[in-house]
């Protein structure tokens, strides 16, 4: 036995509506002119307070790395494994 959907009843006629009128036409405006160079200036250190979350350098075999010791509880370390891990399983 087969079973056919009733047919789809037209929705009722939508009214119309009144022709739009067309707009003014947009002209590029004149290119900015570009700023007056100023002399580079030097770098400067971030200020902070001491404590986690600032910059360590390590020295090892000659070679210097820097590293930053965030300041992250159980926690906030569990999360973000745990947020990484669920982006993994996802197929795409």
């Amino acid at each position: 036995m087969i079973t056919v959907s009733p047919p789809v009843l037209p929705r009722s006629p939508v009214a119309p509506i009144s022709p739009l009128f067309p707009v003014a036409p947009v002209y590029p405006t004149a290119p900015v002119s570009p700023g007056i160079p100023v002399a580079p200036v030097d770098p400067v250190a971030p200020v902070g307070p001491a404590g986690p979350g600032t910059g360590t350098v390590t020295t090892v075999a000659g070679v210097m790395t820097v590293g930053l010791s965030h300041a992250l509880n159980a926690s906030t370390i569990s999360t973000a494994e745990n947020t990484i891990e669920y982006f993994m399983r996802i197929l795409f």
